[in-house]
């Protein structure tokens, strides 16, 4: 039998982990983005489009589902670095240009172990960054000049 004071720290704890696992670190709502592969193949992206969003970017997680990503959208064309840093997992990396088309691919980028962390970029400018799980451009043959075509789902996390 569950007491008062338990349950309440039960349902702060569940405050606590529903408020972290939806606005993450950042404090920040992300909305989904649905981003259909050029197989048809479709990865649901959380966007990043804050300072903190993009610094937090998969930071901490240990695990990535197959069909999932991040989106890094940028306000202006750039050579857009990224880096590991406190990430756990190893990742693809897609820099696409203001039309979703991919200019450039990283793939298989490995958690940064030591400082300081190598930073990725691109040879040419781009707008956004897709972060997705490692192999997924292998397998799905992803490589500059590649379209991708994205929808907003309106869902936010």
């Amino acid at each position: 039998m569950i007491t008062g004071m338990r349950l309440r720290w039960v349902l702060w704890m569940l405050i606590i982990f529903w408020s972290l696992s939806k606005y993450g670190t950042s404090g920040e709502a992300s909305t989904l983005i649905s981003v259909q592969l050029p197989s048809g193949r479709l990865i649901t992206a959380e966007e990043a489009i804050t300072h903190e969003q993009q610094m937090e970017g998969m930071m901490y997680r240990q695990h990535l589902e197959e069909d999932r990503g991040m989106l890094f959208i940028y306000p202006q064309d750039g050579i857009h670095g990224i880096w590991m840093k406190n990430c756990l997992i190893s990742l693809d990396i897609l820099w696409l240009d203001s039309n979703y088309r991919i200019i450039y691919v990283k793939e298989r980028v490995p958690p940064c172990r030591s400082e300081p962390c190598p930073t990725y970029k691109p040879p040419l400018n781009s707008r956004y960054v897709l972060e997705v799980h490692e192999g997924l451009a292998e397998k799905e043959r992803l490589r500059p000049g590649s379209q991708l075509l994205l929808t907003t789902s309106g869902l936010t996390l």
